[in-house]
């Protein structure tokens, strides 16, 4: 049976009904609820009562809201395929947890808002579809979004849903990717496991400050803006990816192609490490950008190419490991590259072959 949220309009006898049963027990059993009915269509319900207990859905729920958490104790809900539907809302709060399993999609046309633990297992993907500020999920800072899977969340291309994160996104489980293929706004902390990787295939804004935690690895493979913070122990621009904004990284950062576009300007701190490439055969692109160094530079290979008066400033440590070139391609005004009185440009070292 499929869990349905759903908001059809306004309800002759809408109600506020709570769960009671704290051993947990069905949803569709009317004893488990206050007053003794099963929450309908345009009703809000509330699974609050504190305790430790979880809720089986054992038929298609229609409401018009579902607030999971109390304020003590772990209230748990299982969705294991179905809508979330119309303009409905669903709160995960402090206590709540919403476990999402099964090999079904789910898809959600309203608003998922997490401020407690959302577990992501299975082979479902999760689909955002929606217009005029519906399709949409909130993660809240303290919020745990965990996906334990290798798969999607996607659009269906309404173009107003996204996925904002402030709190923290995890991929603790599933020895593959996790991929983040709709739009929104990161604020928070993206932590992959050893072995598992997170990937951004839309246009996806990180503002303020973002943690890139984790012995995995988050790429960044589409148009992307850094605005604020960068703190990264694994972050990767990939092939593809467009990055614009104006950002200061701190820890490792790994550039294996893609594009630094204006507007950007991006700083390595003086705790940051930016490594260029691992292989001779991949094109760097700095088109119009400013890319400032004040820390350490790794130039393991790859062609930088320029255009448009990009700029690099070199301010602290430059370690030039590969015979490949910064060119410039004749488009816009003349690149620079800058190495100031405190820049160390470091070449590789020479073989001496001894008889």
């Amino acid at each position: 049976m499929a869990l349905l949220f759903v908001l059809p309009g306004p309800a002759a006898n809408a109600a506020t009904i709570n769960w009671t049963n704290t051993s947990g027990g069905n949803w569709t059993n009317a004893a488990n609820w206050s007053p003794n009915q099963v929450p309908g269509a345009g009703d809000n319900a509330f699974i609050a009562n504190n305790g430790t207990y979880v809720v089986t859905r054992d038929g298609d729920i229609s409401v018009a809201s579902l607030t999971v958490g109390g304020t003590s104790g772990t209230q748990s809900l299982t969705w294991t395929t179905g809508t979330l539907g119309g303009s409905a809302r669903v709160t995960i709060a402090a206590n709540g947890a919403l476990n999402l399993s099964g090999a079904a999609d789910k898809t959600i046309r309203g608003v998922l808002t997490n401020a407690g633990t959302v577990m992501w297992t299975g082979t479902g993907n999760f689909v955002l579809t929606g217009a005029s500020g519906l399709g949409q999920v909130q993660n809240l800072p303290g919020g745990l979004f965990d996906a334990q899977n290798n798969q999607t969340i996607s659009s269906d291309g309404y173009g107003s849903e996204f996925f904002n994160n402030a709190g923290t996104f995890r991929k603790s489980g599933g020895a593959g990717t996790t991929t983040v293929g709709v739009g929104g706004v990161g604020s928070g902390t993206w932590s992959a496991a050893n072995g598992t990787e997170i990937r951004f295939q839309a246009g996806y804004s990180f503002e303020g400050t973002n943690s890139f935690l984790g012995l995995g690895a988050v790429r960044l493979a589409a148009g992307i803006t850094l605005n604020g913070g960068v703190v990264t122990e694994n972050l990767t621009l990939a092939p593809g990816c467009v990055i614009t904004g104006t950002n200061t990284v701190s820890g490792l950062l790994t550039w294996e192609a893609g594009r630094l576009s204006s507007p950007m300007q991006m700083t390595i701190a003086s705790d940051g490490t930016l490594k260029l490439a691992n292989t001779p055969d991949k094109e760097l692109e700095l088109f119009g950008a400013v890319l400032n160094n004040d820390g350490v530079v790794n130039w393991n290979g790859g062609t930088i190419s320029t255009r448009n008066g990009a700029v690099i400033n070199n301010r602290s440590r430059w370690n030039v490991r590969t015979g490949d070139p910064i060119s410039w391609d004749g488009v816009g005004s003349q690149p620079s590259f800058n190495n100031t009185d405190t820049g160390l440009l470091r070449e590789p070292p020479k073989t001496v072959f001894r008889s």
